[in-house]
């Protein structure tokens, strides 16, 4: 059995792990999903739940006796500059996107070696299965995630695709590092990465990454389109995705307003 990281905090890494669990596919849950999930003892799980309960960061509905995420959580994310700026910055440029293509638009980010959907905007006739807001993905199955790794520093880059799980979830996924590192090439080179029916059968994604002044990827954004209202050429949405991602970067970080970043 591997030694426990004595500076780790048991009952805090615990604590946070039940906060991981929700989700807007699971906005509430019961103690004992909550307890099986985590494989910890109803007892302990209710114990920890009583005390996120008490700083309000868990709430119970006294009706249905589920628990969800309460205002505490909702307020510690919006203290993220870095996100919260990023969200405002791309937000005119994704609502463009969308209503151009009738597609759904997406900025995500890198955290724990998922991607994190910030902000998705969908019009209401869009017909595309894609990721909700606040839901994480595997990188290697998605136009973002191979954006954030391609444009990862290497370090990070290598940190992340060793501990990767080629999940499959068509027969088109990436499923070895040889292909992955193939497909993080090509978008390093273009500047754009695709989701070619990978994460979901007849999704195509393409996004492009928002880029910091030392050319790492703070975020990327993407449009999703069902097969179904696929044009017969991408060019034009993958140059339009481009330039919004420039543009955003360009606000974001003044500095590389004038440099050409592809």
């Amino acid at each position: 059995m591997a030694k426990r990281d004595r500076q780790v905090i048991q009952s805090l890494l615990k604590a946070l792990n039940i906060l991981s669990l929700f989700s807007r596919k699971n906005p509430e849950l019961r103690l004992k999903e909550i307890s099986e999930k985590l494989d910890m003892p109803a007892s302990t799980t209710h114990r920890l739940l009583r005390t996120l309960q008490g700083s309000d960061y868990i709430t119970q509905d006294p009706c249905s006796g589920k628990y969800r995420l309460g205002a505490a959580a909702f307020i510690l994310g919006t203290k993220v500059p870095t996100i919260n700026k990023l969200v405002e910055t791309s937000l005119p440029y994704i609502a463009r996107l969308a209503t151009k293509y009738n597609a759904a638009t997406h900025v995500a980010i890198e955290t724990n070696g998922y991607v994190l959907c910030l902000e998705k905007i969908e019009p209401p006739t869009a017909i595309v299965n894609s990721p909700p807001r606040g839901e994480r993905h595997d990188l290697h199955l998605t136009g973002l995630g191979k954006c954030l790794l391609a444009f990862a520093p290497q370090p990070k880059q290598e940190k992340l695709i060793q501990g990767m799980t080629f999940r499959r979830a068509t027969p088109k996924s990436i499923m070895n590092r040889k292909d992955l590192l193939a497909e993080l090439m090509l978008a390093s080179r273009q500047g754009y990465a695709i989701d070619n029916c990978e994460s979901c059968e007849n999704l195509y994604c393409f996004a492009a990454p928002v880029l910091q002044p030392d050319g790492s990827a703070v975020g990327a954004i993407s449009v999703s389109l069902n097969s179904f209202s696929f044009p017969d050429s991408a060019s034009n949405i993958i140059s339009d995705v481009k330039q919004s991602a420039e543009k955003i970067s360009s606000s974001l970080y003044p500095k590389i307003k004038k440099q050409k970043l592809f």
